[in-house]
């Protein structure tokens, strides 16, 4: 078996390159014409596929993996795009960050004030 991430490292150089072997779809998809299997990379997601079946995911990848494939994203979307998303994206994730503490400095229970009993429930015996 070959190396996946030597295959991911190959792709990466070849497309930061603009080899003809890789052709490239707007900002999120990568498609390698002599396999044929395209790299769909999405903002916080990817997926490869292959004759429009999936062959591999995400979570497939080990974290070293998966970071190649985020700099093939980033060398296939233009700077000011990469800017924009960047800009665009440090609000929200202060935001999440804020209200994540906020729950913890104000803590909010969701407990159930009025909790209803089943009619002709059974009782568990293990």
């Amino acid at each position: 078996m070959l190396d996946i991430k030597s295959i991911l490292t190959f792709i990466l150089s070849c497309v930061s390159k603009k080899d003809p072997r890789f052709v490239i779809k707007g900002y999120e998809h990568v498609t390698d014409t002599k396999t044929g299997i395209t790299i769909h990379m999405y903002d916080r997601w990817f997926k490869i596929t292959y004759d429009d079946e999936n062959v591999a995911v995400q979570d497939d990848f080990t974290i070293l993996e998966q970071e190649v494939v985020w700099k093939i994203k980033e060398a296939i979307t233009p700077r000011e795009v990469l800017q924009e998303r960047h800009d665009d994206y440090k609000p929200l994730q202060c935001a999440r960050r804020k209200s994540l503490s906020d729950l913890y400095q104000n803590p909010t229970p969701l407990n159930n004030t009025e909790p209803t009993e089943e009619v002709g429930a059974v009782a568990y015996k293990g």
